[in-house]
């Protein structure tokens, strides 16, 4: 799976979700989740362990969230 395409297709996830759809160490996911908080390209929702990540801007018109 592409590494944009967990937060689109799977909005809402927590790091731990995310780095066992790429098959990546969580150290190896740090970096790239603060630069694209940063590019505003990823939101966040929660705080510390409990914080899930959201693909905002046109990537999240891309794959609309489901209802639970």
């Amino acid at each position: 799976m592409h590494k944009a395409a967990v937060f689109t297709k799977n909005p809402g996830q927590s790091v731990e979700q995310i780095k066992k759809a790429l098959g990546v160490a969580t150290k190896d996911l740090q970096l790239p989740i603060v630069r694209l908080i940063a590019a505003k390209k990823l939101m966040t929702k929660g705080r510390k362990r409990g914080t899930r990540y959201f693909a905002s801007g046109a990537a999240a018109k891309v794959a609309p969230a489901k209802k639970a």
